[in-house]
């Protein structure tokens, strides 16, 4: 089944799949709003582009990456510290 204005582009549709997906296709946007809360669950989810989050981020898992992380200037891979003391000491904070 496919749901498709016939005055707008044929690349702008939603199709139920016999597969049981479901595919959105739209040339510009896609918004969803709600009111109180968005709830995704899935076994597994890719997100294939760039993403943006306007606001505060809480991961209850494990945060693994491929490449490095940096906050602010500051990069996890490559920062130094000064205050370095041998033995069990603290470093002081990273050197900018």
């Amino acid at each position: 089944l496919s749901l498709r204005n016939q005055n707008i582009s044929p690349w702008q549709r939603i199709t139920l799949v016999s597969d049981g997906n479901i595919e959105v296709v739209a040339v510009s946007n896609i918004e969803v709003v709600a009111v109180s809360n968005l709830h995704i669950t899935a076994p597994t989810s890719t997100i294939d582009s760039n993403v943006t989050i306007n606001g505060t981020l809480h991961v209850t898992g494990k945060i693994t990456s491929d490449d490095d992380v940096v906050a602010g200037t500051i990069s996890l891979k490559t920062h130094r510290t000064s205050g370095v003391v041998p033995g069990s000491g603290t470093s002081s904070v990273p050197v900018v």
